[in-house]
């Protein structure tokens, strides 16, 4: 949510008796990559592996709303510190925001793992253990346009505001994979894991008044 649309002109929020969220939710596909090193060490229906792996995936969406001519209805950002003597903050004359918000999603993963195969060797089990490192950083760029302050004296300004989310982690990763070979080279399989990872947050706002 980066901002709001008020139904009607110079009602302040509670009072407004209806508020339109505009959010950010066009879905956007990208590609990605994952690139990975392993060591198989095979023995009579049985082995142990060692691999390692970096998964990096980037995208980012964007939306904006505005409001031409004479309206009833005005802009309400959300991304904003107000002034302390403004008791709250409309965009008033063809009031325009819009935001963008990006995603950087990185994972380092080193695992080991023992396939214990049963059944004439035609039916794997390979639990595995490893860590896990990641990187998510998030960016939230919003612009506001003709952004009027109440207070002594009013004014009317644009705004820009970046806010960041950086998470870093480490930690513990664990699992299970199923294989079932059938017949002609075919097989079914299955895998299924998960991680625990202390991690550190680090959460900024910068906004710029012009």
């Amino acid at each position: 949510d980066y901002a709001a649309l008020a139904t009607f002109f110079g009602l302040q929020p509670p009072v407004a008796p209806s508020l339109d969220i505009q959010t950010i939710d066009s879905g956007k596909y990208q590609p990605g990559f994952r690139i990975g090193l392993g060591y198989e060490r095979p023995s009579m229906c049985s082995k142990w592996d060692l691999w390692a792996n970096y998964t990096w995936f980037y995208t980012n969406q964007s939306a904006s709303t505005a409001i031409i001519g004479t309206s009833a209805t005005e802009i309400v950002p959300l991304f904003i510190n107000p002034a302390s003597d403004a008791s709250i903050v409309f965009s008033i004359g063809n009031p325009a925001a819009s935001a963008e918000w990006k995603l950087h999603f990185n994972t380092l993963d080193a695992e080991m793992g023992y396939a214990n195969y049963v059944g004439n060797c035609r039916f794997a089990i390979r639990p595995h253990l490893g860590v896990r490192g990641a990187w998510i950083h998030q960016e939230l760029n919003v612009d506001y346009q003709s952004v009027f302050f109440f207070g002594t004296p009013s004014t009317i300004t644009n705004i820009a505001t970046t806010n960041k989310n950086d998470f870093d982690g480490v930690g513990l990763r664990l699992g299970t994979d199923l294989h079932w070979n059938l017949c002609g080279g075919f097989g079914l399989f299955g895998s299924g894991s998960a991680s625990l990872l202390w991690g550190h947050y680090k959460v900024t706002q910068r906004s710029v008044y012009t």
